[in-house]
């Protein structure tokens, strides 16, 4: 593309040569001034010269527009006829003004207009009002190109800013959609954490009272090993469905999508503690709200990882999940009856991560020790416009 241009840019620095070579060609070898030298060679070689310059305009502009000054001056001066001090300079004004020597094209074209006025009036002796006559249409054509040379170097420059503007909002849009990447997936790391954390306690649990069990009813250690194995089935089949949006497009998924958990799925996940040995009641007041899916994700996970610090911190044998349906909010309880404090997954990144999360759906999330013993988890969670 870059090479395209470039081929473009000579054609026309060619093609403006050549016009403006003929032209000057042109009116010198026919002119005929009274007194005059004859133009014919003079002519011819001042085109020549006047071409090779306009041919390195753009690379050069205020040589090429000093050596068109030097020749037409030194042409008229010469005592040639035909040609005037002004417009032979008019394609070295007008680069020059657009590669921005704005001021450099306004001098040369005003010191121009100067000589060549003093010329004819003191070289000429002609009257001052024809020689005025004269060089005013000079004067506007001379102001023309320069303006016109000034007002597309400020084209180039405002696209030049336009694309730099186009550039950068190309660049925080990409950023903007790698920064979303990086939280989606920090979020998909929170929900294996969970997830893993969850079925390691409730397989443990389940591990411990199998081993229990096995010598004196091994009817019992069968149900507790089967439930460990639907825990764990369960689980693999969310971190599945947790790990396949991290693959490269093209990858070969190895099984259906599993639905993201929600609100209506807090009974089998109390039942699954239940059945882990933890005295798990699950109390629901008013009408369920019609909620949506990010916040009913977001409520199971606060009780999942809260039961979870349950059975691993508080040595106990009963926990509470109260949800209550309530104009434009939900709120979820999850109390115990135990000894263990501070709990939050050892170092505080449980807690820390339950209140990320309710704080992710524009809720807030609060934990501490409760006033009759125990510990409680209180989380608000907005589901819509209160009345």
């Amino acid at each position: 593309m870059a090479s395209a241009t470039r081929n473009r840019a000579l054609l026309a620095d060619a093609a403006v040569a050549a016009g403006v070579g003929t032209a000057v060609a042109l009116t010198a070898v026919r002119a005929d001034e009274p007194g005059g030298r004859s133009p014919e060679l003079a002519g011819w070689l001042l085109a020549l010269a006047v071409a090779g310059l306009l041919l390195v305009r753009r690379r050069f502009p205020v040589g090429v527009l000093a050596g068109l000054a030097v020749l037409t001056a030194a042409y008229n001066m010469a005592g040639f006829s035909g040609i005037g001090f002004t417009w032979p300079m008019l394609a070295g004004l007008y680069t020059a003004a657009a590669a921005g020597r704005l001021a450099i094209a306004v001098a040369a074209g005003a010191a121009l207009a100067v000589f060549g006025t003093g010329w004819l009036l003191l070289a000429d002796h002609l009257p001052l009002l024809p020689v005025l006559g004269m060089a005013l249409p000079e004067v506007v054509v001379t102001g023309l190109a320069v303006a016109l040379g000034d007002a597309l170097r400020s084209r180039r420059r405002l696209a030049a800013e336009t694309r730099e503007q186009l550039r950068r909002v190309r660049e925080e849009k990409e950023r903007q959609v790698r920064q979303a990447v990086v939280e989606h997936r920090l979020r998909i790391a929170r929900e294996i954490h969970d997830v893993t954390a969850h079925t390691l306690a409730v397989v443990a649990v389940q591990i411990n009272v199998a081993a229990d069990a096995l010598p004196d009813e091994p009817a019992e250690a069968s149900r507790a090993l089967e439930t460990a194995r639907e825990v764990s089935r369960e689980a693999m089949g969310e971190l599945r469905s947790a790990v396949r949006v991290l693959r490269a497009p093209g990858d070969p998924a190895d099984a259906p999508p599993v639905p993201a958990p929600r609100l209506a799925d807090l009974p089998g996940l109390v039942d699954g503690y239940r059945d882990a040995g933890l005295t798990t009641v699950l109390r629901e007041t008013g009408a369920p709200a019609d909620v949506p899916a990010t916040v009913g994700l977001t409520a199971y996970r606060i009780v999942q990882e809260a039961l979870t610090n349950v059975v691993r911190h508080a040595g106990v044998a009963r926990a509470e999940v109260a949800v209550e349906y309530g104009p434009g909010a939900v709120r979820i309880r999850i109390s115990d009856d135990g000894s263990g404090g501070g709990r939050g997954g050892g170092d505080g990144h449980g807690l820390v991560g339950l209140a990320e999360r309710a704080a992710g759906v524009g809720g807030t999330l609060t934990a501490g020790p409760a006033p009759s013993g125990g510990w409680v988890v209180d989380a608000r969670l907005p589901v819509g416009e209160g009345p």
